[in-house]
């Protein structure tokens, strides 16, 4: 079997850390292989803004605007809005 992650860019090295583990520990018995959407992507979304990070969390200025968007790939996102920052 094979398993295939696509990813955001900005999450790039903790999925590597994660992925690492599990082939080290051989918790699955698959090939798992991650595609990561450029960082770049992220940069500039709205007026300047761009995805933030706070205590691990990361938030997005046009995440709420654009998650119902039939191309977006915001649903996929592990990024909250932005609005939800004073919230963490």
């Amino acid at each position: 079997m094979r398993v295939a992650f696509l990813a955001c860019g900005v999450l790039q090295l903790e999925l590597e850390q994660v992925l690492q583990q599990i082939r080290t520990e051989g918790l699955f018995d698959c090939e798992i292989t991650a595609t990561y959407l450029q960082a770049g992507l992220h940069i500039d979304l709205s007026g300047g803004r761009s995805i933030e990070s706070k205590h691990g969390n990361y938030f997005c200025p046009l995440k709420k605007k654009q998650l119902h968007e039939p191309l977006s790939l915001c649903q996929y996102c592990v990024s909250r809005e932005s609005g939800a920052i004073g919230n963490e």
